[in-house]
């Protein structure tokens, strides 16, 4: 990584805590209470909102959920545009949960205001994401390569190939497995 990108994560999470620290404060929450409720711990979060390190995305959708925002809300915000290009090596990294394998990917915006988050992914062959992944609003998986299992939790299991799209709506939390011999390759559109 170079000092530049090195100095743009340090520059994002020192951001991302202070707007999570923000955000508790409004509702007047303490460290203790909102890690309890994300199901963290407080001394995790303490790092979190210094900025120390950077939260996982399947985080920052519990400290989202925990909070009542969206996580995009907890992100820098971007300068408002009519009309935004992401390239493809742009977007802020994210883990789709707290596990070292975890499916790693990109967080694209559209800009201040936009009610769309976009999350890419590459999920590796036979790679079985064990943690669910918490949503809440609407959302679009389109599978844009490989073969991938997702489990919506209570109520089944959807094998997905190559452009299949599964639509959820509501709250509700999934699992994926990889199960073809590539690595998948996954859009994650999520709307409040």
């Amino acid at each position: 990584m170079t000092d530049a990108a090195e100095a743009d994560e340090a520059a994002l999470g020192r951001t991302v805590g202070e707007r999570i620290r923000a955000a508790r404060r409004s509702r007047r929450l303490s460290m203790v209470e909102l890690a309890a409720r994300a199901e963290i711990s407080q001394p995790f979060l303490s790092k979190v909102e210094r900025g120390i390190t950077t939260p996982s995305l399947h985080t920052l959708y519990r400290l989202g959920s925990a909070l009542g925002v969206m996580p995009s809300e907890l992100m820098p915000q971007p300068e408002p545009a009519a009309v935004t290009v992401v390239r493809a090596a742009a977007g802020a990294a994210v883990t789709a949960v707290d596990d070292p394998g975890s499916p790693t990917g990109r967080l694209l915006r559209g800009g201040e205001g936009s009610r769309i988050e976009l999350f890419d992914y590459r999920v590796d062959a036979h790679r079985n994401v064990d943690e669910w992944f918490e949503y809440t609003g609407e959302a679009a998986l389109v599978l844009l390569s490989g073969r991938l299992d997702v489990e919506v939790e209570e109520r089944g299991t959807w094998s997905l190939e190559e452009r299949d799209v599964l639509f959820l709506r509501g709250r509700f939390r999934t699992r994926w497995t990889a199960t073809g011999t590539e690595q998948a390759s996954v859009l994650l559109f999520s709307a409040q």
